[in-house]
């Protein structure tokens, strides 16, 4: 409602030849300055100026933009299928940024875990439970190593010779 109300009030009416406007933000789009845009589009640049700035030169702005994509993506296409001479892998970039069936599946992974313990969860796309028992059959084998060396290192103090316990110091 506030955008129709906006545009009632613009002192700047759309233009009655729609088309041109969207023809010179095609032009503005693809770098032409406001001069060159208006003389090639047959409008004058103080026209130009003013439609920048009114309320509806966004919609002309997205218009073109859609064209343009649209002529983009056919290029895209036919550079596909010549493939000689051209950059296929760009091409196929950018088809699969336009066209939803082509887009590749994508590989998410999620990062969480304590700090604290030391654990750190990478989550690819496996059901929770095999985490689960992932991640506590991980637990369990840090834990019969960590008490393992535990064990070993006592073992080294109390069956040292009184010189050192193999690490360079006296017990």
């Amino acid at each position: 409602m506030a955008k129709k109300n906006a545009e009632k009030n613009d002192p700047v009416k759309k233009p009655n030849d729609w088309d041109k406007a969207v023809s010179v933000a095609y032009l503005r789009i693809i770098g032409y300055s406001q001069q060159d845009a208006a003389a090639s589009a047959g409008a004058g640049s103080r026209t130009v100026r003013a439609w920048e700035k009114s309320s509806w030169w966004h919609l002309a702005t997205s218009e073109a933009k859609g064209r343009w994509l649209q002529g983009l993506a056919g290029k895209a296409r036919k550079c596909l299928e010549r493939g000689v001479g051209e950059d296929p892998n760009l091409a196929l970039k950018v088809l699969e940024r336009m066209d939803e069936d082509l887009v590749p599946a994508r590989k998410r992974l999620e990062l969480s875990g304590k700090v604290d313990s030391g654990v750190l969860r990478v989550d690819g796309g496996m059901d929770p439970d095999a985490w689960e028992r992932l991640a506590s059959d991980a637990q369990a084998k840090l834990a019969e190593r960590a008490s393992g060396a535990s064990a070993v290192f006592a073992g080294s103090r109390q069956s040292g010779n009184g010189k050192n316990n193999g690490n360079g110091r006296k017990p």
